[in-house]
Order: C-alpha cells, then structure tokens, then sequence
C-alpha cells in the first residue's frame, strides 16, 4: 500500500511514491452513508452522490485533510455513537469557511 496524503485544496486524496509499513485504505463518503449513521443531525449537505463529501479511514472522518469526526461502537441494530471533533456553538449552523476558499462548495457544519 502506498502512502497518501490529503489535498486540502481540491478535498481529494494525494498518492505518494513511498510504501507505507501498514495498510489504512482511505474511502470515499457520500451522502447516504452519512444520512445512515445520523449525521444529518449535526450537518446540513445537499443529498447528492456525484461527489464523496468525506473520506474515512476505518471509524475516522476527514473532511480536507483534517479530522472532523469519530464513530464508537454501532452494529446492525444499533448505530455508533458520532463523536464530533469540532464543537458547534449553534445547532447545525457552522461553516466550515476555515478549510476551503469561500469560492468553493463547502461542507455545511
């Protein structure tokens, strides 16, 4: 497996020439995996699946390179409890201006 790293620019993912020593395979999340473990009640985002809003690494998820949640336990017939590394001050309502060009799509904490 080879190394990667996130681009903070463009929200995707940058491979390196050098071998990692351990395996950590990056996936893309969309909308309905994120409408599944209940994050629509933290996060406001268009329902569309063109684009992966997120990517995880086993329970953790990166939004543009930093790390913006963790999932804690969960099986099929309990879900995780989410763990949000950013604290919001209201309720849905916070921009994630900090990571990303105002010009570019954002998404919406």
């Amino acid at each position: 497996m080879y190394s990667y790293t996130y681009d903070k620019k463009t929200g995707g993912i940058l491979l390196n020439s050098s071998p990692t020593g351990f395996s950590k395979e990056p996936r893309p999340v969309y909308a309905p995996e994120l409408d599944v473990l209940g994050f629509d009640k933290y996060w406001k985002y268009d329902k569309q699946t063109d684009y992966p809003y997120l990517w995880a690494e086993s329970n953790y998820y990166w939004y543009r390179g930093n790390l913006v949640a963790m999932l804690k336990g969960g099986n099929p017939y309990t879900a995780p409890e989410i763990r949000l590394a950013y604290a919001c001050n209201e309720y849905r309502e916070v921009v994630f201006q900090i990571f990303c060009n105002s010009s570019e799509p954002c998404l919406l904490v």
